[in-house]
């Protein structure tokens, strides 16, 4: 492995630890040690009671590893079930995708007081086109009923809010 390529990687630790708070900007992985690349390792040094040299001796690349190796396993790991971008499934298709989509609309129904119709059962059924497409028109995206990657997105984006509101979820 390349000098550069360890950089890129550490900056790539780095960013992942720091991300999330309020008090930091996130590094730009760029294989190049920079003088920010210093100021975030003398960062994570000071926090994690080391001298804050900004230099990556063994002790500093062990111990940012590891606290990325901690940050990863207790990450909740997300899963990608849309197709693929230019995917487009239409009214009559059966799949998890779609099946995924009525869980969303049916804990959306809670907040938007709406898609009360739609059967979990993987099937773009009537009700569930209808649903979608409604869902389409609050969220200013073209009302077909069918489930593409910006209809999906939009999904996913109402369904994270709502369900990490307690006011919608008890």
């Amino acid at each position: 492995m390349e000098y550069r390529d360890d950089v890129y990687e550490l900056q790539t630790w780095l960013r992942r630890i720091f991300r999330g708070r309020d008090d930091v900007a996130l590094i730009i992985p760029s294989g190049v040690f920079t003088d920010e690349t210093a100021e975030y390792v003398r960062l994570f040094q000071s926090e994690h009671g080391m001298t804050p040299t900004g230099v990556v001796d063994y002790e500093t690349w062990c111990a940012v590893k590891d606290a990325y190796l901690d940050l990863e396993q207790n990450e909740c790991a997300s899963v990608s079930p849309f197709p693929s971008p230019d995917c487009v499934i239409c009214k009559g298709e059966n799949c998890d995708t779609v099946m995924i989509c009525q869980i969303m609309l049916a804990a959306l129904s809670v907040a938007y007081d709406r898609f009360y119709d739609v059967q979990i059962n993987g099937s773009l059924d009537d009700a569930t086109a209808r649903s979608i497409a409604e869902f389409q028109a609050i969220n200013r995206i073209p009302e077909t009923g069918e489930i593409d990657m910006l209809t999906w997105n939009a999904l996913a984006r109402n369904y994270n809010v709502f369900a990490n509101n307690r006011s919608y979820t008890g």
